[in-house]
């Protein structure tokens, strides 16, 4: 069973993401909410489990598999490296790794070749949802263009 970590758990994309994962696959795994002290012991869910939020220390991604930080870009910037040096996954949701220099670790997931992201890729920068929407738009358009050659007028 994995265990997965939501740094920035009170925030709307983080109670976002806790939805999502509760009705997929993962919502078997083992659930840690962390955000900074204003949020500490707040009561929430994930699935139909009862948890609270707490802090977020310098051992709270030990035995973490993924961390999705989903808070603020500042909580990332001070947290993310903590979880990449306990070997957990880290996601980054709040775009707070996009500046970051590729020798940190961390690599944009749009964009990379085939093949050069997967599971053990220590940092993962997903692309704006927008980007993703319009970049799978504009690859079924091309697609489709190419199916459907029209003949040339002469």
């Amino acid at each position: 069973m994995y265990k997965i970590a939501i740094a920035g758990a009170s925030s709307l994309l983080g109670k976002e993401l806790k939805d999502v994962i509760s009705e997929s696959p993962l919502a078997e795994a083992s659930f840690t909410l962390l955000d900074d002290a204003d949020a500490q012991g707040q009561l929430d869910q994930v699935g139909d489990e009862i948890t609270f939020v707490q802090p977020i220390l310098s051992d709270s991604f030990e035995k973490v598999d993924f961390s999705f930080f989903c808070g603020s870009e500042n909580l990332t910037r001070r947290h993310w490296k903590d979880a990449l040096r306990a070997g957990s996954t880290v996601l980054d949701l709040s775009g707070a790794l996009d500046q970051e220099p590729r020798r940190s670790g961390a690599r944009a997931l749009a964009g990379l070749r085939p093949g050069t992201a997967d599971l053990f890729t220590p940092a993962v920068v997903p692309a704006h949802p927008a980007a993703l929407a319009l970049s799978l738009l504009l690859e079924t358009r091309g697609r489709t263009l190419r199916r459907f050659d029209l003949p040339r007028q002469r």
